[in-house]
């Protein structure tokens, strides 16, 4: 038997507003590889300025959820660290990060890291989500050159 009514509202009707809790709104994606030269050994958070994506929320009581992967390495002593930013603000809420690599100094480091959160931004204004990196140490980091990154953000109703 063919669906043909959602919250009984014919197919035809049925608008975002109409999908029940948990649905998909929209779904926004970009993946990028890399270029050589993409590291950091900054002590504070700082933005890649291609691991990016921006979504507008249809309601502000959608949720968005922000998932995350690179590849990075860590050259020399300390810990390449790596968190999601959404418009100025961590998502981790901490300066710990979501990602952690980490090198004692004799080698390089490096790993598949994936983050994933579910963000509430209260607002229906665009928001743009992006890989942030930063290095506790004397190192350098790098998000890996010979990688695809990619951030993948997907509008959940919520209520």
């Amino acid at each position: 038997m063919a669906l043909t009514r959602i919250n009984n509202n014919s197919l035809s009707s049925v608008t975002a507003a109409g999908l029940p809790e948990g649905s998909v709104i929209q779904v926004k994606s970009t993946s990028i590889n890399p270029t050589t030269g993409d590291y950091t050994n900054n002590a504070s958070f700082s933005v890649h300025p291609n691991i990016n994506v921006s979504i507008t929320p249809s309601s502000s009581t959608n949720k968005i959820l922000v998932m995350c992967s690179a590849w990075g390495y860590m050259a020399g002593d300390g810990h390449l660290i790596m968190d999601i930013d959404r418009s100025g603000t961590l998502l981790s809420g901490q300066n710990y990060g979501f990602g952690n690599l980490r090198d004692s100094g004799s080698d390089y480091h490096q790993g598949h890291m994936t983050m994933v959160c579910l963000d509430s931004p209260n607002t229906t204004s665009s928001r743009t989500y992006s890989l942030a990196v930063r290095v506790d140490g004397t190192g350098t980091g790098y998000v890996h050159s010979a990688r695809v990154a990619t951030i993948t953000v997907l509008e959940i109703a919520g209520a």
